[in-house]
């Protein structure tokens, strides 16, 4: 009786392998949004309006900085909200300033605001921010020496500036830290 039981429960649900697919593929769906619905509201997150001529983006946050906030083992500190605003006519944001005074973590902020906003993702600044859906985006932060590759820090950095240097027009968007610094 067991294996008759058995071999009809079997033979049933081996009829259901595509219902079972569909059903496989809609929770990993929910699963998706409602992980993304928790970062949102974990980071306090809106959704951009993309526009292709201006960047502006109002308060906007590193979305570390906001993660660390919220965790009991992490300093608390006040994270500093920048307004960023870009046009066809001001196309390039020139930071200067002391040592460990926020300039990469802007420039981070920004690349990452463009790369969420890319991904379907809510971005860490208010509502009514802009940016546009770009098609590309080159970075230059930080240090990209690969030994496998023979490049060294400054090397690399060269390798990003000239692959950037061939790029055009509104839909990309080229950060770059500390040009030719290292």
């Amino acid at each position: 009786e067991i294996e008759r039981i058995l071999s009809q429960l079997s033979h049933y649900l081996c009829q259901k392998t595509v219902e079972f697919s569909e059903t496989k593929e809609v929770l990993l769906e929910c699963d998706i949004l409602f992980s993304q619905a928790q970062l949102a509201h974990h980071l306090e997150a809106h959704p951009p309006e993309f526009d292709p001529n201006q960047i502006e983006l109002l308060g906007l946050r590193h979305p570390l900085l906001i993660y660390n906030q919220h965790n009991p083992l992490e300093k608390k500190q006040t994270v500093i909200r920048n307004d960023v605003k870009m046009d066809d006519q001001n196309r390039i944001l020139l930071l200067s300033g002391p040592n460990a005074g926020g300039k990469t973590v802007l420039l981070k902020s920004i690349g990452l605001a463009a790369h969420m906003a890319r991904c379907g993702l809510l971005i860490c600044a208010d509502e009514g921010s802009k940016i546009p859906f770009f098609a590309e985006i080159h970075v230059a932060v930080g240090d990209s020496q690969n030994i496998d590759a023979q490049l060294s820090t400054f090397a690399a950095h060269l390798k990003i500036l000239n692959g950037a240097s061939y790029v055009h027009g509104n839909h990309h968007l080229l950060l770059i830290d500390e040009i030719c610094g290292s």
